[in-house]
């Protein structure tokens, strides 16, 4: 299907491009904090894999208490209350978001191809025929040379909307 584009919402597409970009961030920095948590045995933003991972390292059922006794209860807290903030992070949202490398997340380039998708207007398919209509049209009038002449003003319209040629205009070839 032939798409015509009529309008790209540059600012909306740019202020969404950056909302993911610092949730992404943030998911990143979750990640560092997992690593830091758990002496880089674990790198994931599963909060349960990281309260067992704890809790094995201490025998204690509280995975808090057990932070505080490794003296990381401050990026735990500070771990859990940024996944908290974050609304959406599921598995296949993140999956379908993003893509893991080994520096972290990156913004997936099949996410960026539809988020540019969804904020670029296209004409109406049921209009294509008539915008080839209208292309051919241009094409024609462009063959005449009409920029030689005064072209503006050899193409007139009637009240009713209709075409029409002002002969005088385009026989002083002015």
């Amino acid at each position: 299907m032939k798409k015509i584009e009529i309008n790209f919402l540059q600012l909306e597409h740019k202020n969404e491009l950056k909302l993911k970009e610092n949730e992404l961030n943030k998911i990143n920095y979750l990640l560092e904090l997992s690593k830091a948590i758990t002496s880089d045995e674990l790198e994931t933003l599963d909060v349960i894999k990281i309260n067992d991972w704890l809790t094995a390292k201490t025998n204690f059922p509280s995975a808090l208490q057990s932070a505080k006794l490794l003296e990381l209860d401050a990026p735990y807290r500070e771990f859990i209350a940024i996944l908290s903030n974050l609304s959406n992070i599921s598995d296949s949202y993140i999956a379908n978001t993003f893509n893991m490398t080994k520096k972290g997340y990156i913004l997936s380039p099949k996410f960026l191809k539809e988020l540019t998708e969804n904020y670029t207007i296209y004409l109406k398919e049921e209009l294509l025929p008539v915008y080839d209509k209208l292309q051919n049209a241009i094409e024609l009038l462009n063959d005449c040379e009409l920029k030689k002449l005064r072209s503006s003003t050899a193409l007139k319209r009637y009240h009713n909307g209709n075409w029409f040629i002002n002969t005088h205009i385009l026989n002083s070839g002015i």
